[in-house]
């Protein structure tokens, strides 16, 4: 007795061309219809979760008593130099966190913290050999969202190929670590389309 998939099976071995050939043509539909996949997916764990969680509803109570609180919705932008930031490192230094507090930086920029604008902070901000210093950059969204992880290359595009010769720029923390792990699945998501889409291919025209 013939069972549906040996059915089907035989139905796509003898059309396999005009089956291969649709496949194909539906994938190429939605490489061109469907969204990129961080627009519609989403990295943060709260999403999935009920609005009355225990969690979702503290942090609710949180963000009301204390606005400004936002210490997981950082990035520290590091600069480096292994023989001492010089005068026009540290220039441009100040030059960074200037355009970063203007309206010419990403929308999701909140604000800055170093040691040009917050001195007494120096001990923590700057090694004391004075060849690493940072700049705090707080968001007003949460790593790993797409409007961060947006700025975070936003930043990275602007800061570092105008960087000082000798001088290392790297842009870490929450908001810098999103930002890679966004594009790691982005990339890894893409390959393994392809590769699923190329052997589907070949089984059908086995």
């Amino acid at each position: 007795r013939e069972t549906m998939l040996s059915g089907i099976a035989r139905f796509v071995s003898r059309l396999r061309w005009p089956v291969a050939a649709a496949w194909a043509l539906a994938t190429g539909v939605l490489v061109v219809v469907a969204p990129p996949l961080s627009d519609v997916a989403t990295q943060d764990n709260a999403a999935f979760l009920s609005d009355r969680a225990p969690s979702v509803e503290g942090g609710r109570v949180l963000a009301r008593i204390w606005p400004q609180d936002q210490v997981g919705n950082t990035g520290a932008l590091v600069f480096r130099r292994p023989g001492g930031l010089t005068d026009r490192d540290r220039e441009w230094v100040r030059d960074t966190e200037t355009w970063l507090r203007s309206e010419r930086a990403p929308d999701a920029v909140l604000r800055t913290q170093s040691v040009n604008s917050r001195p007494e902070l120096r001990d923590a901000l700057e090694s004391e050999d004075g060849t690493t210093t940072i700049v705090v950059i707080g968001f007003s969204r949460p790593p790993f969202t797409p409007i961060t992880n947006e700025a975070v290359e936003a930043i990275r595009g602007h800061v570092i190929p105008s960087a000082p010769e000798g001088l290392r720029v790297h842009l870490t923390g929450n908001a810098g670590v999103g930002a890679d792990q966004a594009s790691a699945i982005d990339g890894s998501v893409e390959q393994t389309t392809v590769i699923t889409l190329v052997l589907v291919i070949l089984i059908l025209l086995w």
